[in-house]
């Protein structure tokens, strides 16, 4: 092989069709029982489900996200506008 060459690594997913439908299913449900609260590891599990079925020159990628961190971070972000909508109706108002 010539160093200028560029490498071709074989891309591959190995996920089903149905196994995604039903854990997108179940992760919309609970999001909705949940009014939302669930919405972070919604996420987790459906980048979880495509990191893990994806494979890349005989390996395996894996996503490590933390949905606690996500909903903490919703969370702050949630309070700062609220605070910042409070301030301005205050200063409007």
């Amino acid at each position: 092989m010539n160093a200028t060459e560029p490498f071709h690594y074989p891309f591959e997913f190995r996920g089903q069709l149905g196994e995604f439908w039903r854990l997108w299913w179940r992760d919309i449900l609970l999001c909705v029982v949940t009014l939302g609260v669930y919405i972070p590891w919604a996420q987790i599990n459906i980048r979880r489900y495509f990191y893990r079925n994806t494979w890349l020159n005989g390996e395996v990628f894996n996503y490590t996200g933390n949905p606690i961190v996500i909903l903490r971070g919703r969370a702050l972000s949630l309070g700062l506008k609220s605070i910042y909508a409070a301030i301005f109706i205050v200063i409007l108002g």
